[in-house]
């Protein structure tokens, strides 16, 4: 399995004709802006969105994905943020998964490297596959004076 398409923004907004808009979209740094008295003050919770595209290239774990979890990794942390069932007959008709996920809590709990894993699971909880995308996203904070 493989991600061809993956980015992290602040909004998920969907519009008429099953669009989607994607606001504040970041690139490689999330970045927050603090003043002197609240540096190194954590966590720092906001509302974030992940949007993934999912190809399966083994037709052997395809059959057998019923569900995925979503986890976020930062410096060696890892919180889930997400879950769902899959239909089973839909994700081995088309081989990929398409997902938009807001998490309107998000925790961000320190300055590091964030990476993000998408783990799939059989209908015995088992899991059968595991991806990532193949950057991470350093999180940080600017002292504004």
């Amino acid at each position: 399995m493989k991600i061809i398409n993956f980015l992290i923004c602040e909004d998920i907004r969907h519009e008429d004709g099953g669009k989607k808009s994607f606001m504040g979209v970041y690139d490689e740094t999330i970045e927050f802006l603090v003043n002197p008295e609240s540096k190194n003050t954590w966590p720092k919770v906001g509302k974030i969105g992940v949007v993934a595209k999912i190809i399966f290239d083994d037709s052997d774990i395809v059959q057998n994905i019923s569900s995925f979890k979503v986890n976020y990794s930062c410096d060696g942390d890892v919180t889930k943020i997400g879950e769902s069932p899959l239909n089973k007959d839909d994700i081995a008709k088309k081989q990929k998964i398409s997902m938009a996920l807001m998490v309107p809590n998000f925790a961000f709990t320190k300055m590091g490297e964030m990476k993000f894993i998408f783990e799939f699971y059989n209908d015995k909880g088992a899991m059968v596959g595991q991806t990532s995308p193949h950057f991470s996203t350093t999180v940080k904070e600017r002292v504004i004076e």
